[in-house]
């Protein structure tokens, strides 16, 4: 799926999926210590985004996981997967799981530009998502 922004200056864009209509949230509670979230992305173009930088996070109706933020020019015009550990999405600075939100997520992932001041824009920033997977047993790569 390729996603291209049209957002104009100081507008921030991105990209969200979620269930389909008429489905239950999801609770991914029990995942929390070994899941992960697997993406598999290039994008084709920054254009103007003055730092090159893609947050990703989940969603419900109570609220958002933490954001995390790929690597700088991640992925440009190279198609590349990234592992985040559901762990990193869910603990809160304090150090505490926010169960509220990982119990009724309603999109498993948002990617968006890092927000942008109104001097630049996002036209014509344009990704491609090839994969989103959810790894129930993840174990990292030492």
């Amino acid at each position: 799926m390729t996603f291209s922004e049209t957002a104009e200056n100081g507008q921030n864009g991105g990209l969200f999926l979620g269930l389909n209509n008429g489905e239950q949230n999801k609770d991914f509670s029990r995942y929390i210590e070994k899941g992960a979230l697997e993406i598999l992305l290039e994008v084709e173009n920054y254009a103007e985004h003055p730092t090159q930088i893609l947050n990703v996070r989940m969603e419900s109706p109570a609220g958002h996981s933490m954001t995390y933020s790929l690597p700088e020019g991640f992925a440009d015009n190279s198609q590349q997967s990234y592992t985040i550990p559901l762990n990193k999405l869910f603990t809160k600075a304090d150090g505490q799981i926010d169960h509220v939100v990982l119990q009724n997520i309603e999109k498993a992932l948002v990617i968006q530009p890092q927000p942008i001041s109104d001097k630049h824009n996002l036209r014509n920033m344009s990704y491609k998502v090839g994969e989103v997977k959810l790894i129930w047993d993840y174990t990292p790569e030492a």
